[in-house]
């Protein structure tokens, strides 16, 4: 991401933490106050756990430098399948995507 402000780039696609993602990650989407960035990843170390093999939609919380997974089952456990298409709500609560 880069802030015309300060003219610094950051990259998103980390780990909490700040480790490097081990895949690719594309189609950002960011919240109105710019705080949550949504994106969908191949990586399988952005998360403890990424076990399902299948691209997933994080979201980076840009102040506290979380990354969380935001393509989940029903319940909380893994999704079965690839998700694409990340959006965010105006306040980074809710995450839409497809799968």
């Amino acid at each position: 991401m880069y802030d015309r402000q300060t003219q610094q780039t950051t990259r998103i696609s980390v780990a909490t933490g700040g480790g490097q993602a081990n895949g690719e990650s594309l189609d950002p989407a960011m919240s109105a106050n710019g705080r949550y960035v949504a994106f969908r990843s191949a990586a399988t170390n952005l998360v403890p756990g990424d076990t399902n093999g299948a691209i997933d939609v994080f979201v980076h919380d840009r102040q506290t430098g979380m990354t969380s997974r935001g393509s989940v089952a029903t319940g909380g456990g893994q999704s079965n399948n690839n998700s694409f298409g990340p959006a965010l709500s105006a306040d980074g609560r809710f995450v839409a995507f497809h799968s």
